[in-house]
């Protein structure tokens, strides 16, 4: 995979990086929004006197099914871009955020009731400031530079996105492994 922007037709590299960045910050916006909908189904739920176990369950799903995915995407393309542009102390930081996401999510396992809903909320808080922080301050960053093609990076998330899980373990099985 070529992480360069080959000019082609006087096409800017960065107005080309532009346009990516804000797919992947509409994407990133989904899946905020996604989680914040199932959570808040859940609230729902345990408000009315249910224990929300099956909304917790959704929560769990959509969590293993699309967040921790995209996580381990970005983990083995962009953050490497990023560590790269100088980035490090923040990538860092943002792993450590995928390893606490896993955790979390294996821990809301089987929870119910206010403290499942509670436990779930923390975690979807944590995942919209995380990817705040991927919007504001990691992509901004790469697509400025003219040497970088965010447009090869995503396709290489959205090709190992389309393996499955088949390869890439479970998100709690990561999670086992990561502890």
């Amino acid at each position: 995979m070529s992480t360069v922007d080959e000019p082609d037709g006087g096409r800017e590299p960065t107005k080309a990086n532009d346009e990516v960045r804000a797919a992947m910050v509409a994407h990133h916006a989904g899946l905020v929004a996604g989680l914040d909908e199932l959570v808040g189904r859940a609230e729902e739920e345990v408000a009315s006197g249910s224990d929300a176990g099956g909304e917790l369950k959704a929560v769990v799903s959509y969590l293993d099914r699309e967040v921790l995915p995209h996580a381990a995407a970005e983990e083995a393309s962009l953050y490497g871009l990023a560590r790269r542009a100088g980035l490090d102390p923040l990538v860092q930081a943002m792993v450590g955020e995928h390893a606490w996401l896993r955790g979390q999510t294996a821990a809301l396992v089987g929870k119910v009731g206010v403290r499942g809903v509670s436990q779930a909320r923390a975690l979807a808080a944590v995942f919209a400031l995380h990817a705040g922080k991927e919007n504001d301050l990691i992509l901004p960053e790469l697509a400025a530079r003219p040497e970088v093609d965010l447009g090869a990076v995503l396709s290489a998330m959205q090709s190992q996105l389309s393996q499955g899980p088949e390869g890439r373990g479970t998100p709690r099985e990561a999670a086992r492994s990561s502890s």
